[in-house]
C-alpha cells in the first residue's frame, strides 16, 4: 500500500477530520482523568504512610510515658525517697511530656490519633501534679498515692492499645 492511496482516501472523505478530532478529544479526556486519578492515589498513599508514621511515633512516645510512670511507681513503692530526690523524677516526667508533645504535632496526626496522644499527655500531667504535690513525712520522706499512679499507667496502656488498633 503506498502513501498515495492513503492520501487519496483521506482527501475524498471530508468528515474524517471531525472524526479524528472527536476521537482525539475523547482520548485527551480519558488521559486527563487517568492522570488526575493517579495523582489522587499517590497523595492518598503519602497521607496513609504519614498517618502510619504518626501512629508509630505516638506508640513509641506512649511506651516511654508508660515506662516513666512505671519507674516512678516502682521507686516510690520500694523506697521512701527524700523530698530532695523528687525533682529528678519530675525531670523524667517533663522530658517524656516533651516527647509526647512532639508526637502530637508531626505530619499525619489527625484528630483520632491526637485524642489518644492527648490522653497519654493528660495522664503525665496528672502524674507530674501528684509527684509535685506529694506528702512529706516528718522525716523528710515522700509518700505518694500509688493507686493513682497505677490508674494512670492503665490510662496510658489503654491509649497505646487504641493506637495499635488504629495501625492495623
Amino acid at each position: 500500500m503506498s502513501w498515495e492511496c492513503i492520501s487519496y482516501w483521506i482527501e475524498h472523505h471530508p468528515g474524517l477530520a471531525s472524526w479524528v478530532q472527536a476521537v482525539g478529544s475523547i482520548g485527551a479526556i480519558i488521559a486527563a482523568i487517568w492522570i488526575s486519578g493517579g495523582e489522587r492515589r499517590h497523595r492518598a498513599r503519602i497521607e496513609k504512610a504519614a498517618r502510619r508514621d504518626a501512629i508509630d511515633r505516638a506508640i513509641d512516645a506512649g511506651e516511654q510515658a508508660k515506662k516513666t510512670v512505671e519507674n516512678n511507681l516502682e521507686f516510690f513503692s520500694c523506697t521512701r525517697p527524700l523530698a530532695r530526690e523528687v525533682p529528678r523524677f519530675l525531670d523524667f516526667i517533663i522530658h517524656t511530656s516533651v516527647r509526647i508533645k512532639d508526637a502530637s504535632m508531626g505530619p499525619g496526626v489527625d484528630n483520632e490519633v491526637l485524642g489518644h496522644v492527648s490522653e497519654i499527655s493528660n495522664a503525665l500531667v496528672d502524674v507530674k501534679g501528684l509527684v509535685e504535690n506529694c506528702a512529706r513525712t516528718s522525716g523528710g520522706q515522700v509518700i505518694l498515692d500509688l493507686g493513682y499512679l497505677k490508674g494512670n499507667i492503665d490510662r496510658i496502656e489503654r491509649a497505646i492499645s487504641s493506637l495499635r488498633a488504629l495501625r492495623k
